[in-house]
């Protein structure tokens, strides 16, 4: 079984965003739930996801919380399922159409993987001629809190360690000659590196309200990655 697990607290016009296109660019026969956690939004999220969650096509749950941070609602979601593998999404990531198939692609053809993270910059630009065919780049130091990850793995982590806003990387130095980031890069930018509006202004909004950390910025050289969605 393979659950998506959506994550969002506040940031209302990136939930918005980004949940339409998991929706829209998602091969829903290869997820069997999708499991959105609410972590204490107070911006009318909560409302907003109550109504449009049904729009999913397979089975699907929400749940509001205040656990403080996504290691914890990782943690208690792991404590709950009973899937093997679960792909958890934050609500600033703008997913292209087809990343799933991508994702189940590696992880079949790479029995051993416990973690494949997903994040643009971190395996390069698929070339002019890419073929289509994703591998799985092990040249890493970590994996970002963003891909598919096995439940069995996880549970293994030292779970101490995962109790706060940070943590999750310290945990995956454990498991790393098993986790890999998928290769070439998934076109899937992250609203809070995107340095034009209304992306970046709503980016300052939210880091004077505490909901995010100021975060680098994407290089105009890697125009690739949100070029399907805003050509520049």
């Amino acid at each position: 079984m393979r659950d998506i697990l959506y994550v969002t607290k506040g940031r209302r016009e990136f939930t918005e965003h980004t949940f339409n296109l998991l929706l829209e660019n998602t091969n829903w026969d290869l997820a069997d739930r999708l499991i959105v956690y609410d972590d204490g939004s107070l911006d009318g999220s909560k409302l907003w996801m109550r109504k449009n969650i049904s729009r999913c096509p397979q089975e699907h749950y929400f749940r509001t919380t205040h656990l403080g941070s996504p290691v914890s609602v990782m943690n208690d979601y792991v404590d709950k399922t009973n899937a093997t593998w679960f792909c958890k999404i934050d609500n600033d990531i703008c997913l292209p159409p087809g990343w799933l198939d991508a994702m189940v692609s590696v992880t079949d053809t790479h029995p051993d993987l416990q973690i494949l993270g997903m994040e643009v910059g971190m395996s390069g630009r698929p070339a002019d001629d890419f073929d289509g065919v994703y591998g799985a780049n092990y040249d890493c130091t970590h994996i970002g809190g963003i891909g598919l990850i096995n439940v069995g793995a996880y549970k293994r982590y030292p779970r101490p360690l995962a109790n706060g806003r940070f943590g999750w990387t310290e945990s995956q130095h454990k498991f790393v000659r098993k986790s890999a980031w998928i290769s070439p890069d998934i076109l899937c930018p992250l609203l809070d590196h995107l340095e034009f509006e209304p992306w970046m202004g709503l980016s300052h909004q939210y880091v004077a309200k505490g909901l995010q950390r100021d975060m680098g910025k994407y290089p105009k050289e890697m125009a690739w990655a949100w070029s399907w969605l805003w050509p520049t």
